[in-house]
């Protein structure tokens, strides 16, 4: 069996009638019995705002030629409850009538942690999201918390009852190559519980990969579907579709295809192109296996990130007020201050 896992689908501010996915890319997804990829916006008509975000995003509830490209999608991301609970319903309204299927996000906590089974050519194949922003509550909707214990129960469940797990999260910073410390360790605990494949996206370009007991984590795999961006920064159009073969025994090999999204499309990548991004992909995984050099690398890199992100911060608190800052402080995590004391110390 083919499974194909795509990353971002972002929607907003595209004209779906003159997106074009070019014929080798149609071909690699129709080989697939299963595409799989993150709806980064909601769908819905809602124009009520979640406060103090910088981005907000969103797209009609309606018949879209890019989203029959997909049979499920995983919510769990940081913008799909930009028009707050009602864009989320109305996404899975949307989906639900459309005979699309979608996991990593919920009515209510619970619901949210309820993993996607799909039973495909005699293949069991679970689906679990997991995101670090815009987390659902006991009494709120929302996405699927990163919260290891609950995500290893279930994970260890599924992969009792013969599933074949995979559990698709949202972290990591976004523009840098590397993925954060923390993140990294989740991932390797959620294979350690039984998680048969880690892939994950958000920060805009791909990262590394690394093979862990047997198993495999892709720590982001950059935007597939994107509007118009301006923006210098090559990386950001460089994604890769990761093509699983599933074998009756939950083993499986993998394959990235090179992608471009540059040009009000997407489109595969051969010859020079494709094996220039994969080169790149091989490149960026190597610190992974030199636990001290990709420490060493990753907080160097995310230096730089800390810098812009604090420039970004300083902008809309001058737009927004203080009120933007203190919405932003519950979500410092113990790796932001790790980040912002190895910042400090190197200088």
């Amino acid at each position: 069996m083919r499974i194909n896992f795509f990353g971002d689908v972002c929607l907003h501010d595209i004209d779906p009638a003159s997106y074009e996915v070019d014929p080798g890319l149609r071909e690699l997804i129709a080989s697939a019995s299963l595409n799989v990829a993150n709806l980064e916006c909601p769908l819905t008509h809602a124009t009520e705002r979640r406060p103090y975000k910088h981005v907000y995003l969103k797209a009609p509830p309606i018949e879209n030629p890019i989203l029959d490209l997909f049979h499920a999608f995983t919510l769990a991301n940081n913008h799909i409850l930009d028009y707050r609970a009602q864009g989320l319903r109305d996404t899975i309204a949307f989906l639900t009538r459309t005979g699309k299927r979608y996991f990593g996000a919920g009515e209510n906590r619970p619901a949210s942690f309820e993993p996607l089974r799909l039973e495909v050519e005699g293949h069991k194949i679970a689906l679990l999201g997991t995101s670090q922003w815009h987390a659902a509550t006991r009494r709120a909707p929302g996405a699927t918390p990163r919260a290891l214990r609950p995500l290893l129960r279930r994970v260890g469940r599924l992969a009792a009852d013969g599933w074949f797990v995979v559990v698709y999260a949202h972290w990591n910073y976004e523009y840098l190559d590397l993925p954060a410390p923390a993140n990294r360790r989740f991932a390797q605990r959620l294979i350690d519980g039984g998680a048969h494949l880690v892939v994950a996206s958000h920060p805009h370009v791909i990262q590394g990969f690394e093979e862990y007991r047997g198993r495999y984590i892709f720590h982001s795999l950059g935007d597939f579907v994107v509007g118009d961006r301006e923006m210098n920064d090559p990386r950001t159009h460089e994604t890769f579709v990761l093509t699983l073969e599933l074998e009756r025994s939950r083993s499986y090999r993998f394959h990235v295809s090179s992608v471009d999204t540059r040009r009000g499309g997407v489109t595969l990548l051969r010859g020079a192109g494709a094996d220039g991004l994969r080169a790149r992909f091989e490149k960026i995984s190597e610190p992974l296996r030199d636990e001290r050099r990709y420490a060493k690398m990753f907080y160097a890199e995310a230096a730089g990130g800390a810098k812009r992100i604090s420039g970004e911060i300083r902008t809309m608190v001058e737009k927004q007020g203080l009120m933007y800052l203190l919405s932003r402080m519950h979500r410092v995590t113990l790796q932001d201050l790790k980040i912002k004391l190895h910042s400090a110390l190197g200088r």
